[in-house]
């Protein structure tokens, strides 16, 4: 069998079709009908990836999510939620220990096999080392961490990628398409659009204080990290809310 999925979903009537496309894709799936289940899987299991449709308020979805991620033993395991349009997702992306990515329901089945497949790559690929500076940001790769001013701050797994991939273009500006093949590692012909990009450079410029101004927005292009020391000019473009 091929990579192991845990999904998790409490209507069978949606679980019983995704369930049978992924495993003709390849996956090896577990179904887990709740939250619970879905805690104990895990910690059996060990699963490569989640996909997680609950119906639970955020607070309790989010807790599952730091849940699975313990009890699978894995802190950075890619987790993927299945989210009703209309539903407010930032939370969940931009919070410690939340999901990696969303698709709004009703979903194509393609584009969730290649976000799941993309979540898979990405989580297989080894991260490289060393220091990134940028005015007072400092990402040391070596040791996961960012600090703003010598203070520490607590970042997603997905937010650290994003920050690093704009520090390392030292100035240019890097497209949209670059930074979900980089960050998400989506394919650039499979032409996907996510606004999940967006959501994580509000939530990364926001935990970055007023240094977060120094991720300036070139609409309907991409962003780019200004090195400028004059941080009081950064963003004056508008912040990214579309494409």
């Amino acid at each position: 069998m091929g990579r192991k999925i845990l999904m998790v979903e409490d209507q069978e009537e949606s679980r019983a079709p995704l369930s049978s496309r992924l495993e003709y894709e390849g996956f090896e799936v577990v179904a887990a009908p709740g939250g619970q289940a879905a805690l104990k899987a895990a910690s059996i299991e060990r699963p490569d990836l989640v996909i997680l449709d609950l119906h639970l308020p955020m607070p309790e979805e989010l807790e599952v999510c730091r849940g699975l991620r313990r009890e699978a033993e894995a802190p950075q395991l890619p987790i993927l939620i299945l989210s009703a349009k209309g539903e407010p997702v930032e939370m969940m992306l931009s919070s410690d220990g939340g999901a990696d990515d969303f698709v709004t329901l009703p979903y194509d089945p393609l584009e969730l096999i290649i976000r799941v497949k993309s979540l898979l790559r990405r989580a297989a690929t080894t991260r490289p080392a060393g220091t990134l500076k940028a005015g007072a940001i400092e990402l040391d790769r070596d040791r996961y961490l960012v600090s703003v001013g010598g203070g520490s701050i607590k970042l997603t797994s997905k937010e650290f990628e994003l920050l690093s991939v704009l520090m390392k273009a030292e100035g240019r500006v890097v497209r949209r398409e670059v930074l979900l093949e980089q960050v998400w590692s989506y394919e650039r012909e499979a032409r996907i659009e996510s606004r999940t990009l967006d959501v994580h450079v509000r939530s990364l410029r926001r935990k970055l204080g007023r240094e977060g101004r120094r991720i300036v927005t070139i609409r309907s292009v991409g962003y780019r990290m200004s090195l400028s020391p004059d941080w009081i000019k950064f963003g004056e473009e508008a912040p990214a809310t579309g494409h």
